[in-house]
């Protein structure tokens, strides 16, 4: 599947990236301009896919007899592994950032989602899906054509991000070293004691 999207972004076949790009926009001109919402023009392909296939299928068209099993157990147990290892890191992850575990990386999603509100805010949510959709047919190809350039723009980028990710951990770190800490319950439980035994 993701060698499939890479193809389409990329494509290495022009007809059915065409394709999909006009029907993505397709898509993105009844929901934004003629005001379907996402569910209903969701059901309305289903419904007039699934009436193709019921005319076609009972024409002309042979119906294909069904697999005994769509994956088999060795399917399964081959990849498990794998999906363990990583819903155990987004686990992790989602963990550490509840919790706060490393400050950088929590100000870094925080920033991240502050930022995808706002333009989300600029230019509603079927506005910004649509800008992305657009990127994903078009940055690709133009970094193939302009690699050289490209490459250069984002070792800047990169370099100055990493500066401010520097400073940032410095001033996240500053402010969290001047929070005052909140006893435990169990060492005023001591003090307690302490002052009553100078009494």
């Amino acid at each position: 599947m993701m060698q499939t999207a890479r193809d389409l972004v990329y494509w290495q076949d022009p007809k059915a990236s065409a394709f999909a790009l006009a029907a993505g926009l397709a898509c993105f001109f009844i929901v934004g301009v003629l005001g379907w919402s996402v569910l209903g023009l969701a059901c309305v392909v289903n419904a007039g896919h699934m009436a193709l296939r019921l005319v076609y299928y009972n024409t002309v068209g042979k119906r294909p007899e069904p697999p005994a099993e769509w994956i088999s157990e060795a399917e399964v147990q081959k990849h498990a592994a794998s999906l363990t290892k990583h819903a155990n890191a987004v686990a992790r992850n989602m963990f550490a950032l509840v919790h706060g575990a490393d400050a950088a990386l929590t100000a870094q999603w925080i920033a991240a989602l502050g930022f995808v509100a706002f333009l989300a805010r600029i230019f509603g949510t079927t506005g910004l899906l649509f800008l992305l959709f657009v990127a994903a047919f078009s940055v690709p190809r133009a970094y193939e054509l302009k690699r050289g350039e490209a490459d250069a723009a984002i070792a800047w980028l990169h370099a100055k991000a990493l500066e401010v990710h520097c400073k940032a951990a410095e001033l996240c770190k500053g402010a969290l070293a001047k929070v005052p800490t909140i006893p435990a319950a169990s060492d005023l439980a001591k003090s307690d004691q302490t002052e009553k035994k100078k009494l």
